[in-house]
């Protein structure tokens, strides 16, 4: 997340069709290859807890199964 503003786009409730804002999904752009996954608000949140109880500090998005 060095680049969080450029590869990171959190849930907008007021976000139009076509934008780069998910209405409730939290949206990540990988700068190495063609991805961009689109985590729901609620799941992300599950695994942000569960690596919270776990002691994990880092996540690497591209070991997520989507």
């Amino acid at each position: 997340m060095n680049n969080a503003l450029k590869n990171f786009a959190p849930p907008d409730p007021d976000a139009k069709p076509g934008s780069a804002f998910g209405r409730d999904a939290y949206i990540f752009t990988c700068p190495r290859c063609p991805r961009t996954p689109h985590i729901n608000q609620a799941r992300w949140w599950e695994i942000i807890d569960e690596l919270g109880r776990r002691g994990v500090g880092e996540l690497d998005l591209s070991m997520l199964p989507f």
